[in-house]
């Protein structure tokens, strides 16, 4: 399936928010889009810097800072000599600031930022025998437990998650160093992942986390990831802020015969925080 480009016009004609953010950001989202579409395929070769001049009518300069950014946040692979080639298009890409969900809210003129609570080691002789069957771990494998809450508009509180990372698979990750391996370059691939979609009442401890009353219905993503070979790299557990006045869940589905269904979560935030419904 091919997709009609947009071009310098277009992205001019958007709205004023969007007008706000560089060029390079902009053009950036939607060549990321293009990839993560049927257009192209893990390992096809990606478009060439010339195309894309021509395409969106951009200079060469605003064409490579995107596509540089593109290959740092492991969409594209470049490979001297020959060119650039689409990356898996699922990938666990910068933990810290989750790169394709902050560049879509950027755009909006969105901010967020993210901190780490706490973070704990164990070993697998530590954890539930549930997990210890999800995560396929021995014990004397090393997990990392990371508790990490985001903020949108620099101070709400949306998403407090719990992450159980097997250190084996990330190579180089120690509890000394997570802060740092999680905001540089780190990226991995991942080729599959489940999500487990919940409901339940905020209690007193997720509710002032999250800053909203107990009580109050709320979302919870329990989700799986893995690498190669089927083999699990992490568990998580996400707790979703509930307020529909800062922001609401969209659901994208596709179905194809004769091969998995795909499905995509997206944050449709509101551009100013509505700060009359905080505690």
């Amino acid at each position: 399936m091919s997709s009609t480009p947009i071009t310098r016009s277009d992205l001019h004609n958007m709205s004023p928010i969007l007008n706000t953010t560089s060029l390079y950001e902009q053009l950036y989202i939607l060549l990321r889009d293009r990839i993560l579409s049927d257009e192209f395929q893990p390992g096809d070769k990606f478009l060439a810097e010339r195309t894309i001049c021509q395409q969106y009518g951009v200079s060469r300069s605003t064409s490579n800072k995107a596509i540089s950014n593109l290959i740092s946040s492991g969409y594209l692979e470049f490979k001297k000599g020959i060119g650039t080639f689409v990356c898996s298009k699922q990938t666990l890409n910068d933990y810290f600031t989750m790169t394709s969900l902050t560049a879509s809210a950027k755009a909006l003129g969105i901010s967020f930022r993210s901190r780490f609570r706490s973070v704990e080691q164990r070993t697998g002789r530590d954890l539930s025998r549930h997990l210890r069957r999800l995560l396929a771990v021995d014990d004397d494998d090393i997990i990392l437990i990371l508790d990490s809450l985001r903020y949108v508009h620099n101070d709400i509180p949306f998403l407090h998650e719990l992450r159980y990372i097997v250190c084996k698979h990330c190579p180089g990750l120690t509890i000394d160093n997570y802060t740092d391996f999680f905001s540089s370059d780190f990226s991995i691939d991942i080729t599959s992942y489940e999500e487990k979609f919940l409901h339940g009442i905020l209690n007193e401890k997720e509710a002032s986390i999250l800053d909203r009353p107990v009580g109050t219905p709320y979302s919870i993503i329990e989700s799986i990831g893995y690498i190669k070979n089927q083999i699990p790299l992490w568990w998580g557990i996400t707790h979703h802020r509930p307020d529909e006045d800062l922001y609401s869940v969209c659901f994208s589905v596709d179905c194809f015969k004769e091969k998995k269904n795909s499905n995509n979560i997206y944050f449709d935030f509101k551009p100013v925080p509505m700060l009359s419904h905080r505690n």
